[in-house]
């Protein structure tokens, strides 16, 4: 259509070549590593209809007595339900505790059952890159380490617009990302036309086109992955900040990123929100936090705002 192509020439305008390398840091619990290594899901919902997924297919089991043994299970699994969050926290205070991540970006994941519940991202000092990338159990025995070196080929920036006003609450609100990863074959080369066709094939473009201007979308960086080591690490990677998240607009976002994420079918897609952290605020002051909390009786996922 013809908006679409419209859409497509402002991101190609407003493109700015990649100026930076980043070190990204994805950590995952040592059992949630291992569940998304081997994924067989199954989730129960309030209506008593539980859908069995896994990474191929998906159907709706529903009250018969031939599948009593599924219920059964999706039962004990929604009882369970807890356990991620422990997991989540671990990695949490992991990540916190590590001297090696308190520059730069840490960046903890906003729904429930995300692979990597936890990401960094740093620039690496004066240009310099690290000696070496850490191994997976440099985090202990309970957090699986993965770390990859990243060149910034695009960075993107939308058209310029009046921005809505804001009020001291919502600028002290902390920056989220939608972050989208794909991984290619091992030793397959990747021609210079598909890093071109980067906004298309990547999901850029459909956020561009479809998120809400109420989150505040500041702008897309496309990444690829420096070297052919770490093949468990993501090939690419998109970015995109939001710096206008609200407990108000914080549902369309997660819904966003959920039908993103139907529509595709592929490539890991996750929504992260950035940590204000007292080192990391220019005036020295702790600014508010979106937090999640669990519907414990319907399991959904939601975002509040401290106070």
């Amino acid at each position: 259509t013809r908006s679409l192509r419209v859409k497509f020439q402002e991101m190609e305008r407003k493109e700015e070549p990649g100026q930076h390398c980043v070190v990204i840091s994805l950590m995952s619990s040592v059992k949630q590593y291992a569940k998304h290594n081997n994924t067989q899901e199954v989730k129960a919902t309030p209506t008593q209809k539980f859908k069995y997924s896994s990474s191929t297919q998906t159907e709706d089991i529903t009250t018969d007595t031939g599948n009593k043994n599924k219920i059964q299970q999706a039962q004990h699994q929604r009882g369970r339900r807890g356990s991620y969050y422990e997991y989540h926290l671990t990695c949490m205070e992991t990540a916190q505790q590590c001297h090696k991540f308190r520059q730069g970006r840490l960046l903890e994941g906003l729904e429930r059952g995300a692979e990597f519940p936890v990401i960094h991202l740093s620039l690496p000092v004066n240009n310099v890159l690290p000696p070496s990338i850490l191994p997976h159990d440099a985090l202990g025995d309970t957090t699986v380490l993965q770390q990859g070196v990243y060149d910034e080929l695009v960075r993107w920036y939308p058209e310029m617009q009046e921005p809505p006003p804001s009020t001291p609450r919502q600028k002290n609100n902390p920056k989220c990302h939608i972050l989208i990863g794909f991984k290619t074959i091992q030793g397959m080369e990747v021609s210079e036309d598909i890093e071109y066709r980067w906004r298309e094939w990547t999901g850029a473009l459909y956020i561009y086109c479809n998120i809400s201007e109420e989150l505040g979308l500041s702008h897309v960086t496309f990444y690829r992955k420096r070297g052919n080591t770490h093949p468990s690490m993501f090939t690419y990677l998109v970015v995109a900040q939001l710096d206008s998240v609200t407990q108000t607009n914080s549902l369309h976002l997660l819904d966003f990123v959920y039908r993103m994420r139907i529509r595709r079918g592929s490539g890991y897609i996750s929504v992260y929100k950035e940590l204000n952290r007292m080192s990391d605020d220019d005036d020295g002051n702790s600014s508010n936090a979106l937090y999640t909390y669990e519907d414990e009786e319907n399991g959904n996922h939601f975002l509040t705002v401290n106070d």
